[in-house]
């Protein structure tokens, strides 16, 4: 089992060949008022003092009249949140509202093409991929690659004959978690290639950091999904529909920790209290994405079973 940690990224950390969001710049010396049509969307890549940067950048639309310098943030029955921008999705707190490219890219149209700081890095997290293709390059301090992978993300594995060949749709892969070469100074690039036709790529969240091994995940780890979807019974027709929501992953597991990590995983657990991390079940040799979770540290206990080993489990909620 490890525990992934978010890596703190700046605006200059990151460069993306998406385009910029359309919304202009939210300006503190004007007021803005309710049009009669039309909304009011400002982006603000900035904490109040109007000089921190923040990561990423926020869209805010006016949903009430506005004074001059009421900071969007600090007056949300004015300005309603609505997220980071296309640009930068991939790093908000949510998975599935994905950064999507469009075609009109000024470069690699078509494509999203994202350089990261990885410095300190060693484990790569994506989740809520539309895609076909991802390539995965790093670089070192003085720019020279030295690592690259490219993966194929329509799943064939499925395929065991020429009729579900011929016959049966083949998935796409929507996650992808791997190990990088960890240096003190390193740039992940990622190319993200959709090849279906008419469909552009997607990434709904880019988790990189540094892991940590934790144990071993024991037998009867347990899985299941929290379904946001809806069932509606009309009380006249007796008629059901049903809207698709989002879900949120859940995961149960208990983990053998070495004796003589029991105070390091206190530690950390402490540490990474309220900031979100991936927690993978999987021990070396498995690879199973439903074993992957990215939320937060919630309900943990760990109990030190005698001079050998300490127990941990842990229940995790995943974002939506």
């Amino acid at each position: 089992m490890e525990i992934t940690e978010r890596k703190i990224l700046n605006l200059d950390d990151v460069t993306c060949n998406l385009a910029e969001d359309p919304a202009p710049l939210w300006d503190p010396d004007t007021v803005y008022t309710l049009p009669t049509s039309s909304v009011i969307r400002v982006r603000v890549p900035w904490e109040s003092d109007l000089t921190t940067m923040i990561m990423p950048d926020h869209i805010y639309e006016l949903i009430a009249d506005s004074a001059a310098g009421n900071f969007p943030g600090e007056h949300l029955s004015e300005w309603k949140d609505k997220g980071a921008s296309n640009k930068y999705k991939m790093f908000d707190k949510f998975i599935m509202t994905p950064a999507m490219a469009t075609g009109s890219e000024t470069t690699a149209p078509g494509q999203i093409v994202l350089e990261i700081n990885a410095s300190k890095c060693n484990s790569v997290h994506l989740f809520a991929l539309s895609a076909t293709d991802l390539t995965s390059e790093v670089f070192d301090s003085q720019n020279n690659l030295i690592d690259t992978k490219a993966f194929r993300l329509i799943d064939s594995s499925r395929v065991v004959s020429w009729s579900t060949f011929f016959m049966e749709e083949r998935p796409v892969l929507t996650e992808l978690h791997y190990k990088i070469p960890v240096r003190l100074i390193s740039k992940l690039r990622l190319t993200i290639t959709n090849t279906r036709e008419g469909s552009y790529p997607g990434i709904g969240t880019c988790f990189v950091g540094p892991a940590r091994d934790v144990g071993t995940t024991k037998y009867g780890i347990k899985t299941s999904n929290m379904d946001f979807s809806t069932v509606v019974r009309d009380p006249d027709t007796g008629e059901v529909s049903y809207t698709e929501g989002d879900y949120a992953r859940l995961m149960t597991l208990d983990v053998n920790v070495p004796a003589n990590k029991h105070v390091y995983l206190q530690d950390l657990l402490a540490r990474l209290r309220g900031k979100p991390v991936v927690v993978s079940g999987n021990n070396p040799g498995i690879n199973f994405s439903s074993f992957v979770v990215l939320g937060l540290l919630q309900d943990y206990d760990l109990v030190l079973k005698n001079s050998r080993r300490s127990a941990f489990n842990l229940k995790m909620e995943g974002f939506i």
